[in-house]
C-alpha cells in the first residue's frame, strides 16, 4: 500500500503523513490505521482520503475501507470496537461530504465547468447529458464531480446516485466476469451501474486499451442515456485525445457538453489558499499566501499540501504564519528539494528533449519553423512556472528584448484556448518539468 501511495504523493507529504501511520488491525473488512496524533489523522482525511482508498483497492480486494484512529483513541476503540467503527467508518463518507460547490474557488480558468456542473446537479438529466469535464491533475475535476454527487444526495433523496472511479468500475467488472457462472453476481454488476438516476465516473482515461471494460461502459451508457438518466465523466484530457479509446465511446462522451478546467493563475492560486486557510481557521498573512502561490506549480492539490506544511511548522514552533520569513523557513527543505530545482535551463532542456531539437538553436537566433514553436513554448513555460524578470529571460535567449518574451507568452496562452494539441503538449511538459 505504501508503494502505491508513494507514487501519488510528493516525498515530503509522504514522509510527513504516511510514514506517521502504522497498521493497527482489521475489523469487518476495514483496515484500521494508527496515527501519531490528531493532526496527522485530520490531514490524511482532508487531503488524501481518496488516495488511501485507491491504494488499498489496488493491493487488496478483500478490504473495503480505511479508517484512522489516534493513540488517544486506542482505549475507546478496544473497549467498544463496533461503536468506534461506526464513528470512524465515516472516513470515506466524510472525505466525500467535504466537497461542495460553496468550497470550490470559482475563477476564469474554471467558471464554465463550475456552471455546467451546478446546472447538472440542480436538474439531473435535463441538460448537458453527458457532462464531460477534463483537465490536468489536481485542478478540481473530482471536486466538481463530488459536489454534484453531494448536491443530488441532499436535494433529491429519492434519486439513486453513484460516484465511482474507473478503477472501481474495472474491478467490479473483473469480479463479475470471474464469477460469471453465478447469475446473481452478474446481475449485481448490472444493478449497481444501470439502475441509477445519476452515474458519475471519474478518470475515464484509465479505461484506455481495456476492451472488455469499454464494452461494459458502452452498454451501461446506452441504457442510462436512453432512459434520460444523468451521466457525468471526468478525464485528464478531451475524449478525442484519449488513446486506444473506442470511437463509439469517444463520440458518446461528446454528445452532451465537453468542458475543460485550465490551471489557475497566481491570483486564483492565492484565492484558493486563502479559502482553504479560512476553512481551517488558519490565520495566514497575505505575503505568505503570495509566496506559496508564486513558488508552487499550478496543481491545486500541491498548493494545499504546501499550505499544510506551513501550518504544521507554525504549530510546532508555536508561532503565527505572519511573515515571509516564517514561510521560507517552513518550506526551505521542500523548496530546495522540489521547487527551486526548476530553473530556466531545466525548462528549456525539457522542451528541447520533448520536441527533439537542439538547445543551442532554440536559444539562438535561428527562426526556422521547427524552432520557433518550441522556443515560444519554452518562453511561455518559464513565465508560467517561475517568477523571473522578462529581461532575464530575454538575456537567456541570446539577448532578446522583453517584448519578445511577452509576445511568445501571450501567443501560446491564446492559442491554448482553441488548440487542443498545444494544450496537451503544455500539460505534458509541465508534468515532466515539475516531477523530474
Amino acid at each position: 500500500m505504501k508503494k502505491q501511495l508513494s507514487s501519488k504523493m510528493n516525498s515530503v507529504s509522504f514522509a510527513m503523513w504516511v510514514e506517521k501511520c502504522s497498521p493497527y488491525c482489521i475489523k469487518d473488512n476495514v483496515l484500521i490505521l494508527l496515527s501519531k496524533n490528531e493532526l496527522t489523522k485530520t490531514q490524511i482525511s482532508t487531503l488524501y482520503a481518496e488516495d488511501f482508498s485507491n491504494a488499498l483497492k489496488s493491493c487488496n480486494s478483500v478490504l473495503s475501507e480505511v479508517c484512522i484512529i489516534t493513540e488517544d483513541e486506542k482505549d475507546a476503540f478496544e473497549n467498544d470496537r463496533q461503536t468506534d467503527l461506526n464513528k470512524e467508518n465515516s472516513f470515506k463518507d466524510n472525505a466525500i461530504k467535504k466537497y461542495n460547490f460553496d468550497s470550490f474557488v470559482v475563477a476564469p480558468c474554471n467558471t464554465f465547468a463550475f456552471n455546467a456542473a451546478r446546472a447538472v446537479a440542480e436538474a439531473p438529466g435535463s441538460s448537458f447529458n453527458p457532462l464531460f469535464i477534463y483537465g490536468g491533475v489536481g485542478l478540481g475535476k473530482t471536486h466538481l464531480l463530488l459536489s454534484i454527487y453531494n448536491y443530488v444526495k441532499t436535494n433529491f433523496p429519492q434519486m439513486k446516485v453513484l460516484y465511482a472511479n474507473s478503477e472501481t468500475f474495472v474491478n467490479d467488472l473483473i469480479d463479475s466476469i470471474r464469477n460469471s457462472k453465478d447469475a446473481l453476481l452478474s446481475r449485481a454488476f448490472r444493478d449497481k451501474y444501470r439502475n441509477l438516476d445519476v452515474f458519475i465516473l471519474d478518470d475515464v482515461q484509465f479505461l484506455s486499451n481495456k476492451d472488455s471494460t469499454q464494452e461494459a461502459l458502452f452498454h451501461t451508457f446506452n441504457e442510462l442515456h436512453q432512459q434520460g438518466k444523468q451521466i457525468i465523466f471526468s478525464s485528464d484530457r478531451a475524449p478525442k485525445d484519449i488513446v486506444y479509446l473506442e470511437e463509439r465511446l469517444s463520440s458518446r462522451f461528446s454528445w452532451g457538453l465537453v468542458v475543460d478546467i485550465q490551471p489557475p493563475d497566481v491570483e486564483t492560486r492565492i484565492a484558493i489558499l486563502r479559502k482553504k486557510a479560512l476553512s481551517q481557521n488558519f490565520v495566514v498573512d497575505d505575503s505568505v499566501l503570495k509566496f506559496i502561490a508564486e513558488k508552487s506549480n499550478s496543481n491545486v492539490r500541491e498548493l494545499e499540501s504546501i499550505l499544510q506544511r506551513v501550518k504544521l511548522y507554525c504549530s510546532l514552533i508555536n508561532k503565527p504564519a505572519d511573515s515571509l520569513e516564517i514561510a521560507k523557513e517552513a518550506l526551505k527543505d521542500f523548496l530546495s528539494d522540489s521547487l527551486e530545482r526548476v530553473t530556466i535551463d531545466s525548462i528549456v532542456n525539457t522542451v528541447c528533449n520533448y520536441f527533439g531539437v537542439n538547445k543551442a538553436d532554440v536559444i539562438g537566433k535561428k527562426k526556422t519553423k521547427d524552432l520557433v514553436e518550441p522556443r515560444q513554448i519554452a518562453m511561455f513555460l518559464i513565465t508560467d512556472i517561475l517568477t523571473v524578470p522578462l529581461a532575464s529571460i530575454g538575456n537567456y535567449f541570446s539577448g532578446r528584448d522583453h517584448t519578445t518574451i511577452m509576445h511568445a507568452r501571450d501567443k501560446v496562452f491564446t492559442e491554448m484556448k482553441t488548440n487542443t494539441k498545444l494544450k496537451l503538449q503544455i500539460s505534458d511538459l509541465k508534468d515532466m518539468i515539475m516531477n523530474k
